[in-house]
């Protein structure tokens, strides 16, 4: 009885240690037909080229050639490749121009000419400048008379200067950066004004 209840026990352990190597037995087994059957493929070489003619005289090219037909092998010239272009990177822009922007090349006062004499009754004249290159984001321009700043800066290059008094007034401008900071200045002209004489 003892040894019916031992062999029962031994017969259960080693039915259930072959249910637990089956599936590894089945997958190394089948790793073993891939390599049989990879080993098996013959190697193609994608730089060999056969001609061959079929029984109606047509040129066929193939990579495989039938065993049971002389082909002549084509030799193919070496692909022609090109290096990978690297674009180059661009030159990093220094901190003042980062800050600034492009230089001006020419700033001037157009408007008025030096000299320029207002006659009686103009009660204002226009102020204007040229830029080279043309006014850049973040400028602003700041027009003066006699040293004293004509409205806000602002993003125009031309300004309108009202309240002419007799004599003589100089005019510049100049252009300055979101810090305030100024960029480019013109020279100053000067103007005239003329008035009517109070005699009468």
């Amino acid at each position: 009885m003892i040894n019916n209840d031992a062999n029962t026990v031994l017969s259960t352990a080693a039915n259930s240690t072959a249910a637990r190597l089956t599936p590894k037995l089945v997958v190394l087994a089948w790793l073993s037909c891939l390599s049989l059957l990879s080993a098996n493929i013959p190697t193609v070489s994608a730089d060999i080229i056969y001609r061959i003619e079929d029984k109606h005289g047509n040129v066929i090219f193939t990579d495989t050639p039938p065993p049971s037909q002389q082909a002549e092998t084509v030799e193919l010239s070496p692909t022609n490749t090109q290096p990978t272009l690297v674009r180059p990177k661009a030159p990093k822009a220094s901190t003042t121009e980062a800050k600034t922007g492009t230089p001006y090349t020419s700033i001037k006062l157009v408007q008025p000419t030096n000299n320029l004499t207002i006659p009686p009754g103009q009660l204002d004249v226009v102020a204007q400048i040229a830029l080279e290159p043309q006014l850049q984001e973040n400028h602003l321009v700041q027009f003066f008379m006699d040293g004293k700043p004509q409205g806000k800066p602002a993003a125009t290059t031309s300004v309108s200067i009202g309240n002419l008094i007799r004599g003589a007034h100089q005019i510049r401008a100049q252009v300055i950066d979101q810090d305030k900071a100024v960029v480019a200045s013109t020279g100053t002209v000067t103007i005239h004004v003329k008035r009517h004489s109070a005699r009468s």
